[in-house]
């Protein structure tokens, strides 16, 4: 995070104190208002991004394992580390 506000400053460094100062206060304020922004979007508690990356996760994880029915209220799920019988 601090690479990317030293980034951002190059600009300003060579600018009085002042002048430098309001530069990362209005860089600031603009990157919280576009944070909002994606925060706004948001149906559930992560925002878009974070929610199709653990989509993807879970799907790719999901995978590895199987289910097999056993009878009336019985399942064996099967996967990578060990077997389960519900």
């Amino acid at each position: 995070m601090c690479e990317t506000i030293n980034n951002q400053i190059k600009k300003a460094r060579d600018q009085p104190i002042i002048t430098c100062l309001e530069y990362i206060r209005e860089y600031l304020m603009l990157r919280i208002v576009s944070v909002q922004k994606v925060i706004d979007k948001a149906v559930g508690p992560l925002t878009p991004t974070a929610t199709s990356v653990l989509e993807k996760k879970n799907k790719y994880d999901a995978a590895q394992w199987v289910g097999k029915f056993y009878g009336i209220g019985k399942y064996q799920v099967t996967g990578p580390w060990m077997d389960h019988v519900w």
